[in-house]
């Protein structure tokens, strides 16, 4: 108690000392805001990412085990028995079968390479009633005769002229060439170039005609996982029961590009983490200096009146304490509230070309938040060790008599 008392006199004596404990509070706070800050926008593209690709291509993919670079795909059989015993397996939400066939979109003005993604009755589309740009979505009840709906995307939409409502005609090379007739039911927009200018989606019963597959064919089946943490762990055990004729592949094996760039930007953040610890760190320890400089003649009386070397040090150790905790106060206190407007507002935009998004996305986890306090607050403590270590080698004659 006595110590935290002489704490608060001592910060409390010269507009000097007041400024430069200002001045630290604040660097600490600047440094716990912008770490903050980091940490929720590279949480928040990490989430959206992976949203993105499994709205497309899901969890896990279970396709042949020949290798194939083009979408001209070998079909598996999918038939219900196969696609419930995968639903029930551990981990697992559900198993939709898909199938790929790469075709050429062309209208009077323009054509271009598309690749043709077959959807089952199975699939869950919110992902893409979410990225809707206009119309409907495609009707994938299984009929005899599959419609013509298609779902294209607004890249694909905006080169060939075409709206909600507009006939089109993709053809497919095979013995011999065919066209078939579509309505473009939708429009929709991820963000993610590299699939919005590659894919349209339908009917899967399109998919079995044109390659002459039967009705329980597809070119593989697509898991969605509880928990997407579980990834790796789940494709690996999946993979070792399959029979030797399958494959299965998690979204990191199949787009290790995305991944590895979100690998990248999550070394920048530790980078940026460190170079933050750094700043708050010698920011503590200089405003401590300063202020063990400017007190030594308090030093030497409190010396000289009997205080001993420990006491004075939990002195300065108390008012550390105080400087760091002022400073996590407003470095979380400005770090959330940027991190909430930006998620509620997108106030912060970004070029969807470079980053798949057109805003900074944020994802604030808790336990994220209470790692940041309690790291920087026991760091920055320990360091405070170091002004403090000087204090013994004060004398108290000199001290007194310091000017």
């Amino acid at each position: 108690m006595l110590s935290l008392f002489l704490a608060r006199k001592l910060r409390l004596q010269g507009s000097f000392t007041t400024a430069i404990l200002r001045l630290a509070v604040a660097a600490i706070g600047l440094s716990v805001s912008v770490m903050l800050a980091s940490v929720c926008i590279v949480r928040g593209f990490r989430h959206e990412i992976r949203s993105k690709v499994t709205g497309f291509a899901s969890h896990v993919q279970i396709s042949t085990a020949r290798e194939n670079d083009t979408y001209e795909t070998i079909p598996i059989v999918c038939d219900e028995l196969l696609l419930d015993s995968l639903s029930k397996l551990p981990g697992v939400a559900a198993a939709q079968p898909y199938a790929y066939k790469p075709g050429i979109i062309k209208t009077k003005e323009a054509l271009e390479g598309i690749v043709l993604k077959g959807l089952s009755p199975r699939h869950s589309l919110k992902f893409f009633a979410e990225n809707m740009v206009a119309g409907k979505l495609p009707n994938l009840a299984l009929d005899s005769i599959p419609n013509k709906d298609l779902l294209l995307s607004q890249t694909t939409a905006s080169r060939m002229g075409l709206s909600t409502g507009s006939k089109v005609n993709i053809y497919f090379a095979g013995e011999r060439l065919k066209a078939r007739p579509f309505i473009v039911c939708g429009i929709y927009e991820t963000g993610l170039e590299e699939f919005d200018k590659t894919f349209a989606l339908c009917q899967l019963g399109h998919i079995n005609k044109l390659n002459n597959w039967l009705p329980d064919e597809a070119s593989g089946v697509e898991l969605l996982l509880d928990d997407p943490e579980q990834t790796e762990v789940i494709t690996e055990n999946i993979h070792t029961n399959l029979p030797p004729e399958l494959s299965a592949k998690s979204m990191y094996e199949l787009y290790p590009q995305i991944f590895e760039w979100l690998a990248l930007v999550d070394s920048n953040v530790y980078i940026l983490l460190a170079l933050m610890s750094g700043v708050a760190i010698i920011s503590i320890i200089t405003a401590l200096i300063v202020l063990l400089i400017e007190r030594t003649p308090m030093v030497g009386l409190l010396k000289s009146l009997g205080a001993s070397n420990s006491l004075i040090r939990r002195v300065f150790m108390a008012l550390g304490g105080r400087l760091v905790l002022g400073g996590l106060f407003w470095g979380n206190l400005c770090g959330l509230a940027i991190c909430f407007l930006q998620r509620e507002y997108h106030f912060i935009s970004l070029d969807q070309s470079s980053y798949y998004m057109r805003f900074v996305p944020v994802s604030i986890q808790w336990p994220d938040v209470l790692t940041i306090n309690l790291g920087c607050f026991v760091v920055c403590y320990l360091f405070l060790i170091i002004p403090a270590a000087v204090i013994g080698r004060v004398s108290p004659l000199s001290a007194i008599k310091f000017r």
